[in-house]
């Protein structure tokens, strides 16, 4: 995967996101970024955006599992749970498990992405165990993706 400059920026956190922290779920991981630019763009654009943006070798693995099967839907088979200025909630159910992955701006320089998956079959253990590897690699992809592209973002002090 090419390197990219605020890939050295992004870091595996514990899943705080009040989404993941309501509800029982089988696996969990979160990620955030701290941005050398004030950024305003919304969660949705930028995960959206990252989600368009994954190498081939993630879109193939996450075809796998059936994620991004609608590609006439702008959401790529995601439905939108909630959307607003500072988080974006998508959430698609698969064959062997459910997603729902939270994008949001924490604050002007900084970036959360959590992804909570549940297991709806046996097999579905053994499947994330492979495809989160690929999956972890794309989220610091994604939550950093549209920051060097969009306009409207200032320095910071």
């Amino acid at each position: 995967m090419a390197h990219t400059p605020l890939g050295d920026r992004v870091r595996q956190v514990p899943a705080t996101d009040p989404i993941a922290m309501c509800r029982s779920y089988d696996y969990v991981d979160a990620f955030e970024v701290h941005l050398p630019v004030q950024d305003a763009t919304p969660p949705k654009e930028w995960v959206l955006r990252g989600l368009d943006g994954v190498p081939p070798f993630v879109a193939r693995a996450a075809s796998l599992l059936g994620i991004g099967d609608s590609p006439d839907d702008e959401l790529g088979g995601w439905t939108l749970v909630e959307s607003s200025a500072d988080v974006v909630h998508l959430s698609q159910a698969l064959p062997l498990l459910r997603v729902n992955l939270v994008g949001r701006r924490v604050s002007p320089y900084r970036r959360s992405m959590t992804t909570i998956v549940d297991y709806d079959r046996p097999a579905a253990r053994l499947i994330w165990a492979v495809i989160g590897i690929v999956h972890r690699r794309a989220a610091r992809r994604v939550i950093t993706t549209a920051v060097a592209e969009t306009g409207g973002m200032e320095r910071g002090a």
